[in-house]
């Protein structure tokens, strides 16, 4: 971890590859602890907040913190490798979930929360659902295995049973993950006959294009494959595509099967370019640098 922080205050000067991330899970998955392990790891935070404690970073708001549950989508900053990640933590809980599909159109990639000791619960194929349908590259983060009675085995069976066989392991052995990311194309199990192995750069074309989805297992409380995870997100994905395409709301197109390419045609439009770089403004619509102004690196999304 202190590698990780000498490592960011060297690059900080350096151009960044900038990639706008989403967390999402059903609720009590570990979705802001994850989200407080990431911003500790990086070295953003000193001192980690606990939902339960009622001090978290991101639970800024008081019935957020009463509750215990998310209820804004908050936005914060933080590095990984040579990329910059802008982290937006979203609602969790069912009743919240506009709130959290509001989001979904300007994320280059999410991360899918799954709770080890729950599984895959009805909410987490909501959010699947609505992430492929945004065509959003998504990873996933298995939380808290370190509770008793979590299998990673009958787990990963359970993800490829209900959300898609493109999962693949990220947590096991190198020549394990790379013999299953091969099945994801024809193109990656050429590559994996011929040279034994498949390189980042195609493992990062798959996931950019839907037909890898990469999961990794640990404690966002005890910060146990929370590295993995952000040298994932660094390593395994490309910089943003400045003209995405997304869905205009109120359209029903619910397939979107991993790796179907998006259509282009009536009913889909392009993201401007500045999307990727904009700064969404806090509540109340002030501008930045205006009187009363809260932390520019997080702040709750307008409703």
């Amino acid at each position: 971890m202190e590698k990780r922080r000498k490592a960011n205050l060297q690059r900080k000067h350096l151009p960044m590859k900038p990639l706008i991330t989403g967390i999402l899970a059903h609720v009590d998955a570990g979705k802001t602890t994850l989200s407080e392990a990431m911003l500790y790891c990086t070295g953003r935070l000193k001192r980690l907040g606990r939902v339960d404690h009622r001090d978290s970073f991101l639970d800024t708001h008081s019935l957020e913190r009463a509750r215990g549950i998310t209820i804004f989508s908050k936005q914060a900053r933080l590095t990984a490798g040579d990329t910059e990640i802008t982290l937006l933590d979203t609602p969790g809980h069912v009743d919240f979930s506009p709130e959290t599909e509001r989001t979904l159109p300007v994320l280059d990639c999410a991360v899918l929360v799954i709770s080890g000791t729950d599984g895959v619960q009805a909410h987490t194929l909501t959010l699947w659902q609505l992430l492929r349908r945004y065509h959003v590259p998504t990873f996933l983060f298995i939380n808290k295995m370190d509770l008793p009675g979590c299998d990673a085995a009958g787990l990963m069976q359970q993800i490829k049973q209900r959300l898609c066989d493109s999962c693949v392991n990220f947590s096991q052995s190198p020549q394990q993950t790379g013999e299953e990311a091969a099945l994801c194309s024809e193109g990656a199990l050429e590559e994996f006959v011929q040279t034994g192995q498949v390189c980042q750069r195609t493992l990062a074309e798959l996931v950019a294009r839907e037909q890898l989805f990469p999961c990794f297992f640990g404690s966002a409380l005890r910060l146990s494959g929370v590295e993995a995870l952000l040298s994932g997100l660094d390593s395994l994905t490309s910089p943003p595509v400045l003209s995405r395409p997304i869905l205009r709301p109120g359209l029903s197109d619910r397939t979107g099967s991993p790796g179907k390419p998006p259509d282009l045609s009536e009913g889909h439009r392009r993201l401007p370019a500045c999307t990727h770089r904009r700064v969404l403004p806090p509540a109340g619509g002030r501008s930045a640098g205006g009187k009363g102004q809260r932390d520019p690196a997080v702040f709750r999304l307008p409703l």
